[in-house]
């Protein structure tokens, strides 16, 4: 095959590729989901220093991050909190959250997470009479 044919052929393939990779959810579709599960984990670590989260006093902070597209959640703790609890309790966090959004409220999910975090916190990290709030307790759209 001539050169100017090969080319001819790859720029070809290459439109068809594109526009069909345009065409809407073509896209998530061929991204695997170990990849996607790679991306929203590195957000979710970015937001989390972004944030100043690991500069709290006590070291306990928590970060849920939901990629809503994506249908994906992820929750990034520091220290603290991490090592009485484990990677047990964020799973049980990311599903309480993803199971009230397969059912279509991602809010509600988000509530059940932090109050699910509340709870498995409460244990091995009491509050103390003199704990405040050194971060914003809120929802944050990116």
């Amino acid at each position: 095959m001539p050169a100017l044919s090969a080319l001819a052929l790859q720029a070809t393939l290459f439109v068809i590729l594109a526009a069909a990779l345009l065409m809407p959810g073509m896209a998530e579709k061929a991204v695997p989901r170990l990849a996607l599960k790679a991306a929203a984990r590195n957000a979710a670590i970015e937001t989390f220093l972004s944030y100043g989260i690991p500069q709290t006093k006590g070291r306990t902070g928590i970060l849920i991050f939901a990629a809503a597209r994506e249908r994906l959640v992820e929750v990034v703790a520091d220290d603290a909190a991490h090592g009485p609890l484990g990677a047990a309790a964020w799973r049980d966090i990311c599903d309480a959250v993803a199971a009230r959004a397969r059912q279509g409220s991602l809010a509600e999910g988000l509530v059940a997470g932090v109050e699910k975090a509340g709870d498995l916190l409460a244990g091995p990290l009491p509050r103390k009479p003199d704990d405040r709030n050194e971060m914003p307790n809120h929802v944050v759209v990116l």
